[in-house]
């Protein structure tokens, strides 16, 4: 008990000492700390970042412990800055688990309103997504892990499977053509069935 009253009566003496520093000399204070930031640019530049994981985590304790004595002295309520700053260092030291169990009962009691795609989003979304997936498998198929000996001789059309290694399109216009009119018939029927339903609920 004695040391830390001893401690606190030091760093309140200090402190008290370069306020009153800082109240009667203000510009060479500004000039002594823009020096000093100049300095530390220059050597930091000089010489580089960090890259070891110590030094970076000196360097990330410093600068916590900056902005936590910032947020101290940014008021003259002492009580509610240090209210503040034990929720701060609470949330801080919250395991990653607890948000995900806060987010999951967020998502529970508010779960977001499902907005069903319109015809156009879907087919945009279809088109982009297949595209992705393509290219997806285009890179696999040319790693150095895809035995492509062994798939072309299972497929039917080799040839087909090598043009669509090259950025060729994966069906002939024959199929596309196919497949956009079996669209187009599916969608004129759904379209004819919904106007009969929507008559009926009118009679």
């Amino acid at each position: 008990l004695g040391g830390w009253s001893l401690c606190a009566y030091f760093f309140r003496f200090f402190f008290n000492y370069a306020q009153d520093i800082v109240s009667l000399y203000p510009a060479y204070v500004a000039a002594y700390f823009s020096t000093a930031a100049l300095v530390s640019l220059a050597v930091c530049y000089y010489i580089g970042p960090p890259t070891e994981k110590r030094r970076q985590n000196l360097v990330k304790w410093a600068l916590q412990l900056a902005g936590l004595a910032f947020l101290y002295a940014s008021t003259q309520l002492r009580e509610a800055s240090a209210v503040v700053l034990a929720l701060v260092i609470t949330v801080y030291f919250l395991p990653p688990s607890f948000y995900s169990t806060l987010k999951a009962y967020r998502w529970k009691l508010f779960p977001p309103k499902a907005r069903l795609l319109t015809r156009e989003e879907y087919e945009e979304q279809g088109r982009r997504e297949t595209k992705k997936a393509l290219e997806e498998l285009r890179r696999q198929c040319k790693s150095t892990e895809f035995d492509a000996q062994k798939t072309v001789k299972q497929l039917r059309d080799p040839t087909r499977f090598v043009w669509f290694l090259f950025g060729e399109d994966h069906v002939i216009p024959e199929e596309s053509d196919a497949y956009n009119s079996a669209a187009e018939h599916s969608y004129v029927q759904d379209s004819d069935v919904e106007e009969d339903d929507h008559i009926n609920e009118i009679n």
